[in-house]
């Protein structure tokens, strides 16, 4: 007791007042009623690919603004801004950014880094710029689809709308869209809708989200079968990824979950399960490469896109999988997803699991051939070798629960599949005498000897056992 005492004597009362205020000001923090939704790509996911999150031309919102390698295009916001104006004149600059000044607090709770850096003007002021750029972009990119239409050469409602770089240089437009589906440029949703409401004097979501759609459509086919409630929206990133959520058929509910960093060696590694005391949960369910699984028998078929790219099917001996076409921008646009699946709490990781799917697939460029040889891979990348380094590399480091994936069950089949000896030796005999004419025809050549072999040896015994 002596020793307590003299413990609690050497504390400095200073110090513990300090902490005790610290407690104090930390619990009377009120809780934002706006679950953030943009975050701040996670340090360990960010090092492993840094280019692919990072603006290469625009930036929209606050974690960019002002930089300076950015600010080429500050400008040209500003002359969409004169353009949005000019199409609804009953309205002035004033009633943009009082509308938006009405939800500067819920649009700075959906960040999920603090926004004090910038002040109240400031941040209402990047808002309408940046989300009247976005707005204008969408609606200058429909009206040029529609003068192609017309046959007309020049897009565009005016002079000034036809005399835009972004249009009038091959290689802007492309940079734009990259940018504009960053986790880290992201705009709320809410916020371009307002924005949208007031110059196209209409409040129905899906106006808008026709235009999002026909602009970002070239990156990826979509599921046109899905439409995502337009409150739930978060960003323009959020709406893409909702597009390609899988049907509903592929998605099961899990209720046991395990949690690991993806990598195939340390995922099967035993030390990573439960103590022995315990019940063991089965170690991470991984699958073979493409060439072992045809070595087992195992065939691949594209499969008709009738909803999602990511609705990948097992059924007796065939994987079906969806046409994809990998450019030089699905990598930044996988590793956003990947990264909005990490950050966002209920997200159910769709495109993680996608991607380590398409990881154990792909091996090797003889994986990726067999895959372009059964047209369900299509790149203009560089080389096969270089599909197969973008599918390896996508989900290094990134945390799996491995029993709640929507593939789950699906890899469980395919490697149930696998263990049946029989399909290797008929994918070996199939293999080994069926791959070519040749080995066909000297197959049935033998197949007739071995006949002819076996009458002659029958006639010859039933001679000599029955003499005439």
């Amino acid at each position: 007791m002596m020793e307590n005492a003299d413990e609690q004597m050497d504390i400095d009362e200073a110090w513990v007042t300090s902490m005790k205020h610290k407690l104090a000001a930390t619990s009377s923090v009120p809780a934002s009623k706006e679950q953030s939704s943009i975050y701040r790509v996670p340090k360990h996911i960010y090092e492993t690919d840094k280019k692919a999150y990072e603006p290469k031309i625009i930036s929209l919102g606050p974690y960019h603004h002002g930089k300076q390698c950015l600010q080429d295009m500050e400008d040209h916001k500003l002359r969409y801004l004169n353009a949005i104006l000019s199409r609804n004149v009953d309205l002035s600059l004033e009633n943009y950014l009082a509308t938006i000044k009405k939800m500067e607090t819920r649009a700075r709770s959906c960040y999920s880094e603090s926004t004090n850096h910038l002040e109240s003007n400031e941040f209402v002021q990047m808002m309408v710029v940046d989300g009247c750029f976005i707005v204008e972009l969408f609606l200058n990119h429909e009206e040029a689809v529609m003068a192609r239409e017309k046959g007309e050469l020049v897009p565009g409602r005016n002079k000034e709308a036809q005399e835009d770089p972004i249009y009038d240089t091959n290689w802007l437009l492309p940079l734009v869209a990259h940018d504009m589906l960053l986790l880290e440029n992201q705009l709320p949703f809410f916020v371009l809708q307002s924005l949208f409401e007031l110059v196209h004097k209409s409040n129905i979501p899906s106006f808008l989200f026709r235009l999002t759609f026909n602009f970002f459509d070239p990156l990826l086919p979509r599921n046109s079968g899905i439409h995502p409630p337009s409150d739930k929206v978060l960003h323009l990133l959020h709406l893409f990824y909702w597009r390609f959520s899988p049907s509903a058929d592929n998605i099961l509910d899990y209720s046991v979950i395990q949690c690991f960093t993806y990598n195939p060696t340390l995922a099967l590694d035993s030390g990573l399960l439960a103590s022995s005391n315990k019940i063991q949960p089965e170690p991470p369910t991984l699958i073979p490469s493409v060439t072992e699984l045809k070595e087992a028998g195992v065939k691949f078929k594209p499969k008709k896109m009738m909803g999602s790219f990511l609705d990948v099917n097992f059924s007796k001996g065939v994987m079906e999988i969806p046409h994809i076409s990998i450019y030089d921008s699905t990598n930044s646009l996988f590793r956003n997803f990947i990264a909005f699946e990490q950050c966002f709490p209920t997200s159910r990781a769709h495109f993680t699991d996608y991607t380590i799917l398409m990881d154990c697939l792909i091996n090797t460029p003889k994986d990726v051939s067999i895959l372009k040889q059964n047209k369900i891979i299509h790149h203009m990348l560089g080389s096969d070798e270089e599909v197969a380094l973008l599918f390896n590399q996508l989900a290094k480091g990134v945390a799996v629960n491995y029993e709640d994936r929507y593939l789950s069950k699906m890899f469980k089949d395919v490697n149930k599949y696998c263990e049946t000896n029989w399909h290797y030796w008929r994918a070996n005999l199939v293999h080994s005498y069926f791959s070519n004419p040749w080995t066909m025809m000297s197959l049935a050549a033998a197949i007739v000897i071995l006949i002819l072999t076996f009458i002659q040896t029958f006639f010859s015994i039933f001679s000599y056992a029955r003499p005439p």
